[in-house]
């Protein structure tokens, strides 16, 4: 007998009792005793049932064919996976399974949703429906052109010491980062993979603000480099510097990173 019929059948008898009780109906009682008595063992007998199913879908948990299962799983979802079984990162989203809990937990910036349910196809559909959540969410390139053109303007004066902005002069996307996030309280409110996200989606814009230009440029060195996804193609795009100019300076120049 399966346990929910156990407990169902549990719940009508306590109900029973609770009346006999009231009434102190003493006969029916010690009838209802002893279905309750009865229904203990079977649920005694489930439970070991149980606990072996329960060791059985563990065992399957910690073998290699789980992640390989929930990696194919989340990309059929069309989910931007990076990394390996048990830590992932979905865009700018952190991706992990705890083996203390045995949950998947999803981090952006502050938000941690953690997901109790890890069968490799039903926890692909959870997660894309909370990504989708967190990647729909309203995106103004403007404003955010504007915090990186101040940034710009700080780190360009620091490193090329001129008197004046170098227009055209790449300056670090990691520095640009930096200012950004100058409060120490501000990197946790405005994580680095947010960052990168943000520069993805900036990435498929304009990326022109009133009389400036800007350019995202690859990497010399790859550990220098932030690794945004093409939004239109789920490619890869590595870069590491921004350049802005002037419009009237380079008014030809790309707006944007191209790949070959």
């Amino acid at each position: 007998m399966e346990i929910s019929i156990i407990l169902k059948k549990l719940a009508a008898v306590s109900k029973s009792v609770r009346k006999d009780l009231e009434v102190w109906n003493l006969y029916d009682i010690e009838k209802q005793n002893r279905k309750i008595q009865e229904c203990i063992q079977q649920l005694h007998g489930q439970s070991d049932n149980l606990n072996n199913q329960i060791q059985e879908v563990r065992k399957r948990l910690y073998q290699p064919k789980y992640a390989v299962d929930l990696e194919n799983a989340m990309r059929e979802k069309k989910l931007p996976i990076q990394g390996e079984f048990p830590s992932y990162t979905l865009g700018s989203c952190q991706l992990e399974f705890r083996k203390s809990t045995e949950t998947m937990t999803l981090r952006y910036g502050d938000d941690v949703h953690e997901f109790p349910i890890l069968e490799p196809t039903t926890i692909a559909d959870e997660i894309r429906s909370f990504y989708d959540g967190i990647v729909n969410k309203p995106f103004n390139a403007r404003y955010f052109a504007q915090d990186l053109l101040s940034a710009y303007e700080m780190a360009n004066q620091a490193i090329y010491r001129k008197g004046k902005i170098q227009w055209g002069r790449v300056v670090s996307l990691k520095k640009i980062y930096h200012l950004l996030t100058i409060r120490r309280s501000s990197r946790k409110e405005y994580p680095e993979p947010q960052f990168v996200y943000e520069l993805s989606r900036f990435r498929q814009s304009e990326m022109i603000l009133n009389n400036y230009l800007f350019e995202l440029s690859p990497p010399r060195d790859v550990s220098t480099a932030y690794v945004l996804q093409d939004l239109e193609t789920g490619r890869e795009v590595r870069v590491s510097g921004l350049t802005i100019y002037e419009k009237h300076e380079d008014a030809s120049h790309t707006k944007r990173l191209i790949l070959p």
